[in-house]
Parts: C-alpha cells; sequence; structure tokens
C-alpha cells in the first residue's frame, strides 16, 4: 500500500509531504485529473489537451 501512495503522491504533485487526509487525497487526485484532461497537451493528439481534441471531433469547441 505504501507504494501505491507513494506513486500517487508523486503523479499528484503532493510531494514527500503526502496528504493528511482522505479528503485532501481525493481532491488531489480531481485536481490531477481535471489538468490531465483540460490543460496538459498530448503529443498523440496534435499537442492538444483531450477535451480540446474531442471538441474538434463534436464541433463543440465553444462548450468549455
Amino acid at each position: 500500500m505504501r507504494r501505491n501512495a507513494s506513486t500517487c503522491q508523486r503523479r499528484t504533485g503532493t510531494g514527500s509531504g503526502g496528504t493528511d487526509t482522505r479528503a485532501e487525497l481525493v481532491a488531489a487526485v480531481d485536481t490531477w485529473a481535471w489538468r490531465y484532461n483540460h490543460e496538459r497537451r498530448h503529443s498523440a493528439l496534435g499537442m492538444l489537451p483531450p477535451i480540446r481534441y474531442e471538441q474538434s471531433l463534436t464541433g463543440t469547441a465553444n462548450a468549455a
């Protein structure tokens, strides 16, 4: 379990201090997932965030 917690801390950016509560960890994961899908550009998608890529396919670019 400790290994999974440290992996989660690295991926969510909570660092070596980690989180004090489960709620803080859930919030950190939510923040990471939002950034991953809305801000982080993906080379396989033509350097677009996944949400923008999906919008370009569905024609809903102005929805977000």
